[in-house]
């Protein structure tokens, strides 16, 4: 398997203790409140998990599962956010870079 893959897989998998035991741990607080510590995990691992599975499902039943976020980046032909050039990291066109706001006595005349 490749680096990545096994990083992914690793990442999800903590995610999956982590919010299994953050569950148990919420119940078991909410245990001395009167809840039932099982049901109250149960319901909270529906919650965690459950809602965030059925959403990414729906989103992929409708075929919007694999496409990048929308926003941000370069549009085609145009400047990358920023204001600079990619390779150079000079202002676009060429032209000066933007008034800070402060006068010099060249600028007064």
């Amino acid at each position: 398997m490749r680096r990545a893959v096994v990083f992914t897989y690793a990442t999800f998998f903590a995610a999956l203790v982590v919010a299994v035991v953050g569950a148990a741990l919420v119940a078991w607080i909410l245990s001395f409140a009167g809840f039932r510590f099982r049901e109250t995990w149960l319901v909270l691992i529906v919650v965690i998990l459950g809602v965030p599975l059925l959403a990414r499902l729906v989103a992929a039943v409708r075929g919007k599962g694999g496409e990048a976020p929308s926003g941000g980046g370069v549009p085609p032909g145009g400047e990358p956010p920023g204001g600079e050039t990619p390779r150079t990291g000079e202002p676009p066109h060429g032209g000066e870079p933007p008034v800070s706001g402060r006068s010099t006595p060249e600028d007064r005349g």
